[in-house]
């Protein structure tokens, strides 16, 4: 809700090559607009343009105002405030996920985690330009971080963050993911619904809101 200063964003996790950024173009086919991260990591080929990629200098100039700043294998990602106006979801990994709620704590996060074999996405890494040696180091380093998510997601701490909406997908390289961003927007469109009705009985008393 806008007028109260609360928003929602919808937050795309998952290690490298699990399916993040095919299921995002499902939902940029449905009208979400993505938040692009600015990242210090090479190109790894040239139709590789998910990332605003920017040298170590100036990731070193805005890291002061960086929010939702990680690093994964000697690689920077952030994104700036401005970075986020007018967007819709955002690819990110856990920790930063844990920057971006407590900068912006009027938010409310909608998480979709997407899993998937790890030779799977060994050969997928491969396959768009990447060493073993580059995914092992990526994915050793996603491995704790990821661990923390999931054992996050299985404990009374998750009622301390703000996360309104949480799925899981296990991808097996055969998923109906057009199918799988239809129900994500759904269920989210069902909540933003539900979200004005009751803003409008608590307008004219019909609920009554108690501390």
């Amino acid at each position: 809700n806008e007028d109260k200063g609360e928003k929602t964003m919808l937050l795309i996790l998952g290690k490298t090559c699990s399916g993040k950024d095919t299921f995002a173009k499902e939902l940029d086919k449905l009208g979400y607009k993505p938040v692009i991260s600015r990242t210090t990591r090479k190109k790894r080929n040239k139709d590789d343009n998910k990332y605003i990629f920017v040298s170590k200098e100036q990731a070193e100039k805005e890291k002061e105002k960086a929010i939702a700043y990680t690093e994964i294998d000697g690689n920077i990602y952030y994104i700036l405030e401005e970075d986020l106006f007018s967007k819709d979801y955002y690819i990110i990994d856990y920790k930063g996920f844990l920057k971006l709620e407590e900068s912006f704590p009027n938010y409310d996060f909608d998480i979709v985690y997407l899993s998937a074999d790890e030779e799977e996405r060994k050969e997928m890494f491969i396959r768009r330009g990447g060493t073993v040696e580059e995914f092992e180091k990526r994915n050793n380093a996603e491995k704790e971080q990821f661990k923390d998510f999931l054992a996050l997601t299985q404990s009374n701490e998750l009622a301390n963050h703000n996360i309104r909406f949480l799925t899981f997908l296990d991808n097996n390289f055969e998923n109906n993911f057009e199918s799988f961003a239809k129900e994500v927007d759904n269920t989210l469109t069902w909540f933003e619904n539900i979200g004005v009705i009751i803003d409008f009985m608590i307008e004219k008393d019909h609920l009554s809101v108690n501390s």
